[in-house]
């Protein structure tokens, strides 16, 4: 399993009516890319839905495991590595 978060991609879909914007992202349990209709048709109002998806993912609303890193201090890495 794959435990890093993917990030929020923006794509622009074009229609005769106009432009309108679709979050692109992967959840770390699926391989297929997940498209959410935001329908801004302002770039600026979509990059902030982007930025909060991206947010809302890293802070685990959506109960997608994230990996942890370990701290480790200097004198174990002394100790395993020399």
């Amino acid at each position: 399993m794959n435990n890093r978060i993917n990030r929020v991609g923006l794509v622009r879909r074009k229609r005769k009516s106009g432009n309108y914007y679709v979050l692109r992202y992967r959840s770390s349990n699926n391989e297929n890319y997940t498209y959410e209709n935001i329908g801004y048709t302002s770039k600026y109002q979509a990059e902030l839905a982007q930025a909060q998806k991206q947010s809302d993912l890293i802070n685990g609303k959506f109960n997608i495991p994230s990996q942890n890193a370990e701290v480790i201090s200097l004198q174990r890495l002394i100790d395993e590595y020399y």
